[in-house]
């Protein structure tokens, strides 16, 4: 069965090799005192720090959603955002363009070997970029943030600058694109405008049928009235005619007509009684019924004359009908163009303006620092007097901890040893009494 050992046991043991764990502590902060106060060189932090102003991008328009895009594209290619400066700042080009500004000798003061002597951190919820070097050296250490922060900012506006004029050469030859198309555009309008039948004629023509239409329409109306008026009148004297007799017969006596008598008396020398009996049937014409039958007949022609013009008026109206119908459609086809043309005229004439908006913006910004006027020094280093490193107070407590801990270990292994020697030896001296 293996043997236990308690707590109190483990407290004796150290208890017994205190002075070993004491000598060992006091060896572990006797070495850290001396190679933190007389070794290790002190180091110094210089902080500089840079406010970013992160300028306002444009909504992309939402007609001409492509060139809109395409213009987004180039305004965001000229601006960075703040991860992008901050890893610009390691960039080798500028560190060594330190390097040269400060004469340091470039085998001691590598590329890499600056890279790791600079810090660079942004605080959380702001645009600042706080640059930390660290040094042996705190004046050089002050100058070398300050340096790197200036060459940083002239760093970054050569890159936008070249970006700027990337830019400029790619509006320039877009602009020339664009300008061809508009004038395209123009030219093909003018020449729509320039037609005998453009919208304008067809328009005046149409608008003259449409009103010729209605004055057929309105002389329809009245030859229907006209014609139902006439046909009413004539079936009432036909009517009436038929009821008439062409001739009126009358009867009279012989002595009722002077002529007559005078006649009879003259030749037969009959006397006025003997001709009392005799009779006279005699027909005239009905003045009545000539009268009527003139009018009927009039009534009859009209009729026909108005029927006829009716029939003329409807084929007439059909036919400008089928005018102003071919007129319409060719008015709207001429308006689609028009319109179709006006529209592409517009799309380029606005990407024209779009794009000489943006060449302009770009030629501005080519003639200004853009790197100074976005990113500007508002905390330059300032030579640091306290060390930061090494932190000898915080090295004494770690090496006494570690002391502390060695010699618990070796106070142990001590023990262990010592025991684990003493039970060899009894297991040995029982077997040889055996």
């Amino acid at each position: 069965m293996e043997d236990e050992i308690s707590l109190r046991e483990l407290i004796e043991i150290l208890l017994k090799g205190k002075w070993g764990i004491v000598a060992v502590t006091a060896v572990a902060v006797l070495i850290s005192g001396v190679l933190s106060f007389f070794v290790l060189e002190p180091t110094y932090e210089a902080r500089a720090t840079m406010l970013v102003v992160q300028p306002k991008m444009e909504a992309a328009s939402s007609d001409n959603g492509a060139l809109s895009r395409y213009l987004q594209s180039i305004s965001e290619s000229t601006q960075l955002s703040l991860d992008t400066y901050v890893n610009q700042v390691k960039n080798p080009v500028l560190l060594d363009r330190v390097r040269n500004r400060l004469e340091l000798d470039p085998y001691e003061y590598t590329i890499r070997k600056m890279g790791d002597i600079i810090k660079v951190s942004t605080p959380e919820q702001t645009n600042l970029i706080e640059i930390v070097i660290t040094h042996t050296d705190p004046e050089l250490a002050a100058t070398m943030a300050n340096t790197l922060a200036e060459e940083f900012v002239e760093f970054i506006n050569e890159q936008s600058k070249e970006r700027v004029n990337q830019s400029i050469v790619v509006l320039e030859q877009q602009l020339a694109s664009e300008e061809e198309k508009m004038n395209a555009a123009l030219d093909a309008y003018t020449n729509f405008l320039s037609e005998s039948r453009g919208v304008a004629h067809v328009e005046q023509a149409y608008n003259a049928k449409v009103a010729l239409l209605t004055q057929f329409q309105t002389e329809l109306a009245h030859t229907k009235v006209a014609l139902a008026t006439t046909k009413a009148g004539l079936a009432e004297g036909e009517k009436t005619l038929a009821e008439l007799s062409p001739v009126i017969s009358t009867e009279k006596s012989l002595i009722e007509d002077d002529l007559l008598r005078d006649y009879i008396n003259e030749n037969t020398g009959e006397s006025l009684s003997q001709m009392t009996g005799l009779k006279m049937e005699s027909q005239e014409v009905n003045n009545a019924y000539i009268s009527l039958l003139q009018q009927v007949n009039a009534d009859r022609v009209a009729v026909k004359e108005l029927e006829k013009k009716l029939a003329s008026l409807e084929e007439t109206i059909e036919q400008t009908a089928m005018e102003i119908e071919t007129l319409q459609i060719e008015l709207a086809e001429k308006r689609a163009v028009e319109e179709r043309l006006l529209n592409k005229l517009g799309d380029a004439k606005w990407a024209f303006n779009r794009l000489v908006q943006k060449y302009d913006e770009a030629l501005i910004a080519s003639a200004i620092d853009s790197a100074e006027a976005q990113i500007n020094l508002v905390a330059p280093a300032l030579v640091p007097v306290s060390p930061v490193g090494p932190r000898k107070m915080l090295n004494l407590a770690i090496a006494g901890v570690l002391g502390v801990m060695v010699g618990a270990f070796v106070v142990f292994l001590r023990h262990y040893w010592i025991t684990s020697a003493e039970q060899t030896a009894g297991n040995n001296a029982t077997h040889g009494c055996s």
